[in-house]
């Protein structure tokens, strides 16, 4: 007994000098000598794990709950080890032990269910993106259940064949009729389907009961899709937004499955959709769109692909010119080309000639490196620019360095720079109204002091989109310095109680593939951030200008939303890529006023910030920014 406990004594003060190695010695001469000393194994295994011998830890602990499985905590240090060494299920198991002996510890069975999710992702971080180990693990495990196949349909779905003739489904596809004809001889829905897609079986109940639920009737349907790999996985979801136009322009989604209400095709006078001719196909849809018909996006995944999705190059510029040239038919003056191989698109508008004057608005207090970085690369990346000019907001600048700074740059520019000093208490929606009052050019762009321009083309490209009719603000494509996403839009229905807004894709990598890619994409926003915000002048004096109510925070969101209301598109420039270094020219997170400008904007706009569609996918978690499905929304 006396060695015991100098062994017991000796083991405990090599802990206390954090002598891990020495303890691990002592602890081994014990269970060595009593191997049924439970303790002795449990303090073992927390010594070799204080080494990162991660497996030789586990089997002392699982030793140690084996001679005395009542105590909780040695259960629980299992556990821990297991998830070290990627055991989430057998962690999952041990933490359930454990909180089945230590009941006051309330919190261990949500460590269970987290080593239960980790394990089904397998690896996967959903924060990054929508990883293949994680769709699969949503498929089998999270996906909703579609309706029993087999019922009765209510409408009449049909599908062109080749040769023209028309096949009627039931509800588990197969062909209950066929019709020769122009059309088919009942209402009901045309069904088109890409070459290499399937419908699932219960894909037409899906849709149907998508319709019934609608809020108005539909005249177009059309759902999510993923692809099939040869050995018939599911992978490579598309989670598709509602109908947003700038978004499906350049990502149309409807190649793989739509669905169109036939007695509206008719009354639209459109003949029948071509077979056999994927070119000729798109065409045809772009013009039935150009109708407007009433749009449904429905949130399942219905239809699967197989292949990788590539198209050949002709028919990338087949399509790209079918596009453009229905655009040009609507007024737009765009230039379409592939981007990818997988039917994406970049659009570019043309600036007239001579191009038309900007106003840069720069708020700024001291931070001279800040500003002068944000003014070098102004210089740097639009300096053939003809008519820009630079109004910096000096808001009670103090520092010697920014006195020399703006004089600096006022020697350089001459009569394209102009300082307007202000006081009082920070406001920003204040500042940027009283230097757009006191300037003239058609176009102004609200940029921070924090933002660093790199690439040549960007004030040109927001520029072209700016000055179309239909358009309200443009923002950019926003970094932070580490490459990562900060800002690609801001998205509405986000926060607990769906009333805030966000980023969407907020840290995602700038090149991500979520949502197919839509980071490198043109895509429509509900609003963008002032921190690089691009619009007509006469529009800013349309809604009023910036609420000087909203001093700090969603001063740029109800801007945005007043330009929505009155029927505009707010987009994000994908060649517009900048990097932000986000608030470090004032406090950021946990801002005093933040809680008092979400209640001053929902008073104002209540019912649009409640909403997180079309923009953002119905399929998707509006809780988080990285796109996971809605099934995930409690993964961490």
């Amino acid at each position: 007994m006396v060695e015991l406990e100098s062994l017991e004594a000796g083991a405990r003060s090599a802990e206390a000098r954090g002598d891990w190695f020495e303890a691990a010695h002592l602890w081994g001469q014990l269970v060595g000598r009593w191997p049924d000393h439970g303790s002795g194994w449990h303090r073992l295994g927390k010594a070799l794990a204080q080494q990162e011998r991660w497996q030789e830890a586990l089997e002392c602990q699982r030793r140690s709950c084996g001679l005395h499985p009542q105590l909780g905590w040695n259960w629980f240090a299992a556990a821990e080890l297991r998830e070290q060494l990627g055991d989430g299920l057998g962690a999952a198991l041990d933490f359930r032990q454990a909180a089945w002996y230590l009941p006051e510890e309330a919190w261990i069975p949500d460590l269970a269910k987290r080593a239960e999710q980790r394990h089904g992702l397998g690896g996967d971080d959903l924060r990054q993106g929508l990883g293949p180990q994680a769709y699969r693990h949503w498929c089998e495990r999270l996906e909703p259940a579609l309706p029993r196949a087999g019922q009765p349909l209510r409408d009449a779905w049909w599908h062109q064949e080749a040769g023209g003739c028309w096949a009627l489904w039931d509800g588990g596809h197969q062909v209950i009729e066929r019709h020769r004809g122009p059309w088919p001889p009942a209402d009901g829905w045309v069904v088109v389907l890409a070459a290499d897609a399937r419908l699932r079986r219960e894909a037409l109940l899906a849709m149907e009961e998508a319709v019934g639920a609608a809020e108005r009737p539909a005249q177009l349907v059309y759902p999510n899709e993923d692809r099939l790999d040869g050995q018939g996985r599911r992978h490579d979801p598309w989670f598709k937004p509602g109908w947003v136009p700038e978004s499906f322009w350049s990502s149309p989604w409807l190649e793989a499955c739509s669905g169109w209400r036939l007695g509206w095709l008719r009354d639209q006078g459109l003949g029948p959709p071509p077979v056999g001719d994927p070119t000729g196909l798109f065409a045809w849809q772009l013009a039935a769109l150009a109708r407007q018909p009433e749009v449904l996006a429905i949130p399942r995944v219905l239809v699967h692909r197989w292949g990788d999705g590539a198209i050949a190059p002709a028919e990338l510029g087949a399509r790209a010119a079918a596009l453009e040239g229905q655009l040009r038919q609507q007024g737009e003056a765009v230039r379409v080309s592939p981007q990818g191989r997988q039917g994406q698109y970049r659009l570019q508008w043309a600036l007239p000639a001579p191009p038309p004057a900007i106003q840069v608005v720069i708020p700024t207090k001291d931070q001279a490196p800040l500003l002068g970085q944000c003014l070098e690369s102004l210089q740097r990346t639009t300096g053939t620019y003809q008519g820009l000019e630079i109004t910096v907001v000096d808001h009670a600048s103090r520092e010697p360095a920014t006195a020399a700074l703006l004089n600096r740059w006022r020697q350089q520019l001459g009569d394209r720079f102009q300082v307007l000093p202000m006081g009082g208490p920070f406001n920003w929606s204040r500042l940027n109204n009283r230097a757009i009052r006191a300037g003239k050019a058609p176009l102004v762009l609200l940029l921070n002091n924090d933002v660093e321009a790199r690439e040549p083309g960007w004030l040109e490209a927001m520029a072209a989109q700016a000055l179309r009719p239909t358009v309200g603000a443009v923002g950019a494509v926003l970094l932070y310095p580490d490459g990562t996403v900060q800002h690609a839009g801001i998205q509405l229905g986000f926060g607990l109680g769906g009333n805030s807004a966000e980023h969407p894709y907020r840290g995602l990598p700038a090149n991500s593939g979520v949502h197919r890619q839509r980071l490198q994409l043109l895509t429509g926003w509900p609003a963008v951030t002032g921190a690089c915000l691009m619009v007509r002048r006469q529009l800013w004096a349309g809604v009023g200008g910036l609420d000087s109510g909203l001093p700090v925070e969603f001063n740029d969101v109800a801007f945005c939303l007043g330009l929505k209301a009155r029927g505009l598109h707010n987009v994000v420039e994908p060649a517009a890529r900048l990097v932000h270094y986000e608030s470090q020219s004032r406090q950021g997170a946990n801002s005093p006023s933040a809680d008092r400008a979400l209640l001053r904007i929902n008073r104002r706009f209540g019912t649009a910030m409640g909403q997180a569609g079309p923009w953002w996918p119905a399929a998707c978690s509006p809780s988080h920014t990285d796109g996971r499905p809605l099934e995930f929304g409690n993964y961490r």
